[in-house]
Parts: structure tokens; C-alpha cells; sequence
């Protein structure tokens, strides 16, 4: 549960970011965290 509401409100935060760079949507941005994170881990 937390980590559902963690990737949401990165999702956000990255939706808020990236406004007038590049259009995402919700679902989009919330899948490019999980992206960022698993590199990140995996890195």
C-alpha cells in the first residue's frame, strides 16, 4: 500500500516536471518511475 501511494505521488511530481517538456499522462509517468527506480536499483 505505501508503495502504491510512493509511486503516485512521484508520478506526480514527475507529471509536474516535465509539463511543457513532454506530455505525459498518469499511468505513463507512474510506469516511468518504476523504470527510473528498477535502473536505479539495478545500477
Amino acid at each position: 500500500m505505501a508503495r502504491r501511494a510512493l509511486h503516485n505521488e512521484a508520478a506526480e511530481m514527475l507529471m509536474d516536471r516535465l509539463d511543457g517538456k513532454i506530455a505525459v499522462d498518469f499511468d505513463t509517468a507512474r510506469r516511468l518511475f518504476t523504470l527510473i527506480c528498477v535502473l536505479h536499483i539495478k545500477g
